[in-house]
């Protein structure tokens, strides 16, 4: 082969010659072109994960608050918190209906069967949102009752949240996502602790299964 290339025209070695080391420099450039669309690609994707993580905590916290208002309402015997109850549930709902705009528009495949199960989960237990609401209304149902079904449903879209975390390909996005779960889980724990107290408040009295409850979140954060 050596001997091939001796035997060819020097002008056409000449060119041989300069045009191996661009090759070189077209494929190195190619290689570093492919890797900076890989990382845009990425942070698109993970921007819009990040992107519907929030639209889902605006509904985590919105149900905290109605979940909140909702059992000092009850606790009172409808005397508190009646008005304050009924604009939380608008503004819950807003956050709802954003977040299934969002939901509808983002592609399944990106989301991971995962996430996008455990989101269609939550998304189906607000079916009975309504149900539950009727039921505060009419005091059909007590405070503890109320805020253990508040809390399943918050359950499921904090669940949501945390399996958001294995759709980074990144260790520093991961880590921000586990941070961002640990943080929602911790405020979770605050929203429960204020909503039990505010219902003994409320009702005037701490019954010892409400008082165990309240100390086991203040001891749990």
């Amino acid at each position: 082969m050596l001997a091939g290339f001796r035997n060819l025209p020097i002008r056409l070695r000449i060119l041989i010659a300069l045009l191996l080391p661009i090759a070189g420099l077209f494929g190195l450039a190619g290689m570093t072109i492919a890797d900076r669309m890989a990382v845009v690609t990425e942070s698109g994707r993970l921007g819009r994960v990040v992107a519907l993580a929030a639209d889902i905590s605006a509904v985590i916290d919105d149900l905290q608050q109605e979940r909140g208002i909702s059992g000092i309402f009850l606790a009172s015997g409808g005397r508190q918190q009646g008005d304050a109850m009924k604009e939380r549930r608008q503004t819950s709902d807003q956050s709802v209906a954003r977040l299934r705009q969002s939901l509808a528009a983002f592609p399944r495949a990106l989301l991971g069967e995962g996430s996008a199960g455990q989101l269609e989960q939550g998304i189906g237990a607000l079916v009975g949102l309504g149900t539950l609401r009727e039921q505060v209304d009419a005091r059909q149902i007590d405070s503890g009752t109320s805020f253990s079904t508040y809390t399943s449903l918050i359950q499921s879209f904090l669940q949501t949240i945390a399996t958001l975390t294995t759709l980074a390909r990144n260790h520093e996005m991961e880590m921000r996502l586990v941070a961002y779960t640990s943080l929602q889980t911790g405020k979770e724990f605050a929203g429960q602790e204020r909503a039990l107290g505010g219902a003994g408040f409320a009702g005037g009295a701490f019954p010892p299964a409400l008082m165990q409850q309240f100390i086991g979140r203040i001891a749990s954060q």
